[in-house]
Formats: C-alpha cells, sequence, structure tokens
C-alpha cells in the first residue's frame, strides 16, 4: 500500500463523508485568518521543528445567536505532550483566558467590545485532519461541547481562503467522534477590511515567503 492509500486510509476513519446537519451558520472575519497567519509566521521562523509537526495551536473565540456562531478573534495555546507523543491539552491555562476576572489586557479589551464572545473551539495547520487532531478535538469538547475545529493550510495557494472548519458527531459504525465538514462564509466589516487593506501592502521589509502574512491577505475576497 502506497503513502498517499494510507493517507487517505486514515482520513476516511477521522473524517465522516456525510454533510453536516447541525444547521449552524459559521462566519469568520478577517482578524482569524491573521492572527493564525502571524502565529504560523513567528513559529516557522523560531521554532520550525514545531511547524514540521504539525503542533501549533489556539483558541477560537466567537458569540453565538440561536445557530449562527461568529468567529471573530483568537488566541494561542501552549499544549504540552505526554510520554506516549499525545498532545494533551492545558486546562488551567484556557479557563485562565477565558475568565475576564483575569486582568488579561488582549482579552479584556475583546470583553469590552464583544461582550458575548466565548470560546467556541481551536485551530491548528495541516491538510486535513488526523488522528491526533479527533483526539484532541475531544479534550475540547470538555470545555465546549460544541467545539469547532478550524484547520488552516498554510501552502494552499490556489484558494482565495485557506482554511476549512470541522465540527465533530458520533458515527455509530465505529462507535466514537469523527468530524464532519462545516460550510462558512466570511464576514468583513469596515474597520477590519481597512486593517487588512493596512496589513497586506507590501514593504521594503517585507519576505519573499509565501507565507509571509501580506502574502495570506491575498487570499481573501472583498
Amino acid at each position: 500500500m502506497s503513502e498517499m492509500e494510507i493517507v487517505e486510509d486514515s482520513t476516511s476513519n477521522v473524517v465522516s463523508n456525510i454533510p453536516s446537519s447541525s444547521g449552524l451558520s459559521i462566519s469568520v472575519h478577517p482578524l482569524v485568518l491573521l492572527n493564525i497567519s502571524d502565529h504560523y509566521t513567528r513559529t516557522k521562523l523560531q521554532n520550525p521543528e514545531v511547524i514540521e509537526n504539525g503542533r501549533m495551536y489556539g483558541a477560537l473565540l466567537a458569540s453565538q445567536t440561536g445557530r449562527e456562531v461568529d468567529i471573530v478573534n483568537t488566541f494561542e495555546l501552549p499544549l504540552s505532550h505526554a510520554d506516549n507523543n499525545t498532545t494533551v491539552l492545558d486546562k488551567s491555562f484556557l479557563t485562565y483566558k477565558l475568565d475576564q476576572r483575569n486582568a488579561h489586557l488582549h482579552l479584556y479589551l475583546i470583553k469590552q467590545v464583544f461582550p458575548q464572545l466565548d470560546f467556541m473551539g481551536w485551530y491548528s495547520i495541516g491538510s486535513v485532519p488526523t488522528e491526533a487532531d479527533l483526539q484532541l478535538h475531544e479534550q475540547f469538547l470538555k470545555v465546549n461541547e460544541s467545539s469547532l475545529f478550524l484547520q488552516m493550510n498554510p501552502i494552499l495557494s490556489n484558494r482565495e481562503f485557506p482554511i476549512d472548519i470541522y465540527e465533530s458527531i458520533i458515527d455509530i459504525h465505529q462507535g466514537r467522534s469523527v468530524f464532519v465538514k462545516s460550510t462558512y462564509k466570511t464576514e468583513t466589516e469596515e474597520a477590519e477590511r481597512i486593517a487588512v487593506d493596512h496589513v497586506a501592502k507590501p514593504s521594503s521589509t517585507s519576505t519573499t515567503d509565501t507565507t509571509s502574512l501580506g502574502s495570506t491577505c491575498k487570499y481573501y475576497s472583498f
């Protein structure tokens, strides 16, 4: 069996081909991709082995009204690794960040502007979800049983928005959770449009790396 066949078989056990039936209407704001792109670029420069192993994670902050989910912002998450090489969610850190009584300026300001903002899932990088992603997702489900998984493909260049969003369901045949791909739309307010246009402008110090923040901004369609 070829390596490609092995990957496809592994993915089929993790991602179901049935459409999502949750009825969620998911919107993603530009700041989300900007934050993830910045996280990726910094990590690739400072700790390239982390990127090579696909171990870059963060939390999604969103507001939800009924079945409408508006993903607005993110923050980075440190995760530890057990002896069996599985990734372990630092739940105490996540709880601390989400506690608006803490004087963490970044989240405090977010809460002032978006008082309904809360934890709605997590993000990472890659082309398709893996078994490790599913195991980690199950840990996030203990924090929010409706957690979403946003996966960004940093080397994808043929799409305007290089992300996929997944929900999870129980597969009765496998007797466990699996991912199902969700549809989403981009939501851009005027202030965000101006900010993205500013960041996307080329500068004399910009890198030619296709994963740079400016290059990533070109994926947006306004």
